[in-house]
């Protein structure tokens, strides 16, 4: 009797189990997805910021909606933003209550959170932290802002922090500078005759900043500087610096003392104790005055200093007078070789505030 009830209960106990297994399945009726990918991708062409394209695995998950913190519009390289993504499940298939990192990989972005819907557990809901990036464009009017070919010159790159320049001589590499302004002297690398040219691209000023500033593609200069034994002048001698100034030390040991002297393609004028002359210099043989700048070289062209403009033709002499900088386009120097600025020369030529003549010249004043 007591082992007849004791097997009787076991079965019991065996049923009772069963039902509850079977009322489960019955209950979901569905099978669980246990881990997904979600691939975030760069979408915007060259200096553009767009909305990236979100793709998700396996097939049987699809995306459904997605919203971001900020209008994509007002988006800015390198600051993130969060995005909310709706991820629905085939039919017959459900969710997690949550799922972690490990569980649902995100690529191209960060995962916060992912939990099950509360009233729909088909339906995901995906937190992501996106920092949005951009490819730099190409950096164009590479080429040179002077006559002599020695600055490089290019047009700025939207969003770029910098820009990595490769200097070639005669199709060899002489050196790769970064720098942060849009152009460059290159005339410290020339050290000898030969077709000078560059490359430069726009990139990110650090390793952070060249993860969602993504470097560009290189660009070659338009021309390239030639340069000969005559143009360059003095190269193998060296400078020296001193508190009160810079000394140029020759290939032959001596150093030049009140002349003048063509080194590495610029001209300098040294004193009587063979300081390299700075600011303005008045040459009583030559009978002109010449501005050299802190480093010494010889300045040619549009000059300004302080509130006031001057010309320096190209053989640097300081002008006076008349000017015709462009065709058509006149300026007057005074004495003093400031340009003159709204006000009437000679009773008769209106100047305007930009340092333009507003009244025609007579035919054959050619500015002298």
């Amino acid at each position: 009797m007591g082992l007849r009830f004791g097997i009787k209960r076991i079965w019991m106990g065996i049923a009772i189990a069963l039902f509850t297994v079977g009322a489960a399945v019955t209950a979901s009726g569905a099978s669980t997805v246990h881990s997904l990918n979600v691939i975030v991708s760069n979408n915007g062409g060259e200096g553009d910021l767009e909305e990236p394209s979100i793709l998700v695995t396996p097939s049987s998950c699809q995306m459904t909606e997605v919203s971001w913190s900020k209008e994509v519009e007002d988006w800015k390289p390198g600051k993130a933003v969060f995005g909310y993504l709706t991820i629905a499940a085939d039919e017959g298939r459900i969710f997690q209550q949550t799922y972690k990192s490990s569980k649902c990989s995100i690529s191209g972005a960060d995962f916060r959170s992912a939990s099950a819907d509360d009233e729909d557990p088909s339906v995901l809901h995906v937190t992501i932290k996106y920092t949005p990036s951009v490819q730099l464009g190409i950096t164009e009017e590479a080429g040179w802002s002077d006559e002599k070919k020695t600055i490089a010159k290019w047009k700025k790159v939207p969003h770029a922090t910098m820009y990595e320049v490769r200097i070639y001589q005669n199709e060899t590499w002489v050196k790769t500078l970064e720098v942060t302004a849009t152009s460059v002297d290159i005339r410290p690398y020339i050290q000898q005759a030969g077709d000078y040219y560059y490359q430069v691209r726009a990139k990110g000023r650090t390793d952070e900043e060249r993860r969602y500033l993504l470097t560009g593609e290189y660009v070659l200069s338009s021309d390239m500087l030639t340069v000969d034994s005559d143009t360059l002048g003095e190269t193998g001698g060296r400078w020296m610096n001193y508190q009160e100034g810079k000394k140029y030390r020759t290939e032959e040991g001596t150093n030049p003392t009140s002349q003048w002297m063509m080194i590495m393609g610029c001209w300098y004028a040294f004193d009587e104790n063979g300081y390299a002359r700075t600011g303005w210099f008045y040459d009583e043989t030559r009978a002109h005055w010449y501005y050299f700048d802190a480093q010494g070289e010889m300045q040619t062209g549009w000059l300004q200093l302080e509130h006031s403009w001057y010309y320096l033709n190209s053989e640097g002499e300081m002008v006076t007078g008349w000017l015709q900088a462009n065709p058509g386009e006149w300026y007057y120097l005074n004495p003093d070789g400031t340009m003159a600025v709204d006000t009437v020369i000679e009773e008769v030529y209106q100047i305007g505030g930009d340092g333009k003549c507003l009244t025609s010249l007579p035919v054959g004043n050619n500015g002298n």
